[in-house]
């Protein structure tokens, strides 16, 4: 069983949404159309008005609270970074409760809210920011 089989597995008694390869990639399309990404895979911040760096999604969730009304209920789409697994779409209380599994899929994890409103990018290396468009 693949990472990715292994979280599906965990979320799936919830409301999960697995897209195809072909809504994947226009995703990823429209992600960086509305996020660029630099040539070495991250969100290109300094692009980026507004932005924080955090410490984990539970800090990110806590900056949401002040922008949105129930955020951790908030339907994200998951997508990473050179990874051939599809692009997911759960709640943000889902990936925060299961963080590791998803983070796990792929080198980097981006986390992306509704209408690209905004983006957690979870970089391989630790650090974890929080922008909105």
């Amino acid at each position: 069983m693949t990472l990715f089989e292994e979280l599906i597995e965990l979320l799936l008694p919830h409301d999960v949404i697995i897209e195809t390869s072909q809504k994947t990639e226009e995703l990823f399309h429209l992600f960086v159309e509305a996020y660029p990404v630099t040539s070495w895979g991250r969100v290109d911040w300094k692009l980026i008005r507004e932005q924080y760096s955090i410490a984990s999604v539970e800090e990110a969730i806590e900056i949401l609270d002040s922008k949105l009304d129930e955020s951790i209920n908030q339907q994200v789409r998951l997508l990473w970074n050179y990874s051939d697994a599809p692009s997911v779409r759960v709640s943000l209380k889902q990936v925060v409760d299961h963080i590791d599994d998803v983070t796990a899929v792929g080198s980097d994890t981006w986390l992306i809210g509704p209408n690209f409103s905004f983006v957690i990018e979870i970089f391989h290396e630790g650090g974890i920011k929080l922008g909105f468009r």
